[in-house]
């Protein structure tokens, strides 16, 4: 037993010192850039680090950062640090700042020593040893551009304007003021009423190259014109629907708006006026009806006037009064009054129309004017006359007539002899005055005329002649006059 763990332990002893020197040669190396990406020409950190038996480090793009381990059999460890990088000389870990122009890789090599004889030149290493490589790269970008461009530039106040967009390296964002973040190219509408700025700023892994201005010019807008007058744009004024309105209404107004040249709204008038109240009147009779020669008193009344006329009786212009009236036949009044409002025709109080009405009774009589052709008028109750009938002469009329009257007709007949033997004849004769016809009739006799003379038939009895008339009535009559006259038959035996 105790055997075994000597002859272990004897050989972990051989295998340590096996090992030693090739864990006295480890060697490593690193190299960090910080930030690693940036723009053109930007300054960045780059840092390094060797570990092992490093004695010498190469950066590409900068040289030697290490020179060190120098066992004195020679000073080239040293040496190759005299070529620009002494500052970093005899350090296993630094940093420095760089400026790439454009993407770089930084390539590290760590020369190490492996107990031979080794030599350094400013451009290789000789001798036993190795290398370790190590390296990181450094991204350099040119600062994000954009620009912008408007069509048209200027634009009319109320038209739109096409807002296009590029940029270039704008690997996060490109911004454009009044519209926000954007893609990285693109167009959109834009319509501003006003002069407006679409500078644009663009940013990427270069970071910027600052603001493009971009600047849209908006024409002025037009103004309007309302009434002859000038209204500005955006600005109002009031107008009314119409330029008058009547007494008890009230004036419509709207607010209308300059926009561009256009006005809004659609009423016309800048100027409103409510009419004066109309005149009012009234017109009275009391009484309102009289006999004829009495008198009546008119009284009148209004309001809202400034002078009143009347027909048939005078007012004297005055708004309000009374005056006293005898007609000779009924009679309606009429009065009107005017003031600033117009002109009224004042109502009947009490009649319930225009005017005042006063009626003037009478009593009924006829009247005659004219000869040979004389005229009947009647007075009616009311006063009025009416033509009743005209009287053509022979025809004549007579106050309280209310017919034309006639001339009588006088007349006479005779029979000569009266007294006649029998089976002798006579003669009969008349005349008339203001007769149209006449018929004498007797003993079988008939004759017409309004005169004449004719002999008889032989007279056998007493005979009686008759004349009857007609005068110049409308009928035919024969009844307007009537004579006779009696013929006496002498008997045969009686001896004269």
């Amino acid at each position: 037993m105790h055997l075994r763990v000597r002859t272990s332990l004897a050989t972990l002893a051989f295998l340590v010192s096996a090992l030693m020197p090739a864990l006295a040669n480890a060697q490593s190396c690193s190299i960090s850039i910080s930030p690693q990406t940036g723009a053109t020409g930007s300054g960045r950190t780059l840092s390094w680090a060797a570990s092992g038996s490093t004695i010498n480090m190469y950066i590409s793009g900068i040289g030697w950062v290490m020179g060190s381990g120098n066992n004195g059999n020679d000073g080239w460890y040293y040496y190759m640090c005299s070529w620009g990088n002494s500052g970093y000389c005899n350090t296993r870990s630094g940093s420095l700042t760089i400026y790439p122009s454009s993407s770089y890789t930084y390539t590290g090599t760590s020369y190490y020593d492996a107990g031979n004889s080794f030599l350094c030149t400013p451009g290789n290493c000789y001798g036993g040893g190795g290398t370790v490589s190590c390296s990181d790269t450094a991204y350099a970008y040119p600062p994000a551009s954009c620009s912008v461009s408007l069509s048209p530039d200027p634009k009319s106040y109320a038209g739109a304007s096409t807002l296009s967009w590029s940029s270039s390296d704008a690997h996060y964002w490109v911004y454009i003021n009044n519209v926000g973040y954007v893609g990285s190219s693109g167009s959109t509408s834009v319509s501003p009423t006003s002069s407006t700025d679409y500078s644009c700023y663009a940013y990427g892994y270069g970071g910027s190259d600052g603001w493009h201005s971009a600047v849209l010019s908006v024409n002025p807008p037009a103004n309007c014109t309302f009434n002859g007058a000038t209204v500005n744009h955006s600005s109002s004024v009031t107008a009314y629907q119409a330029s008058t309105v009547s007494y008890g209404n009230s004036c419509v107004s709207q607010t209308r708006t300059c926009s561009n040249g256009t006005l809004s709204g659609s009423y016309a008038y800048s100027t409103c006026t409510v009419d004066n109240p109309p005149p009012t009147c009234s017109l009275s009779a009391s009484p309102t009806s009289v006999a004829q020669g009495n008198s009546s008193t008119l009284s009148w009344s209004s309001s809202n006037a400034t002078s009143c006329t009347g027909t048939n009786f005078s007012t004297g212009g005055a708004t309000s009064g009374s005056v006293s009236v005898s007609p000779s036949s009924s009679t309606t009044y009429l009065a009107s009054c005017t003031g600033a409002g117009g002109t009224a025709s004042c109502i009947g109080t009490g009649s319930g129309g225009i005017g005042a009405a006063l009626s003037i009774s009478c009593t009924q009589a006829w009247a005659c004017t004219g000869t040979g052709s004389a005229t009947i008028t009647r007075t009616n109750t009311d006063c009025s006359t009416t033509n009743i009938d005209t009287c053509v002469s022979p025809l004549f009329c007579s106050p309280g007539s209310a017919t034309c009257l006639y001339n009588a007709i006088t007349g006479s007949i005779s029979a000569s002899p009266r007294i006649v033997p029998s089976g002798r004849t006579t003669t009969i004769s008349w005349s008339t005055s203001n007769a149209v016809a006449c018929t004498v009739t007797g003993n079988g006799d008939t004759w017409t005329g309004t005169s004449g003379s004719h002999t008889s038939s032989p007279i056998t009895q007493l005979s009686r002649y008759t004349i009857v008339c007609d005068d110049a009535d409308a009928d035919t009559t024969q009844d307007d006059y009537s004579s006779s006259v009696t013929v006496v038959r002498v008997p045969s035996w009686l001896e004269l």
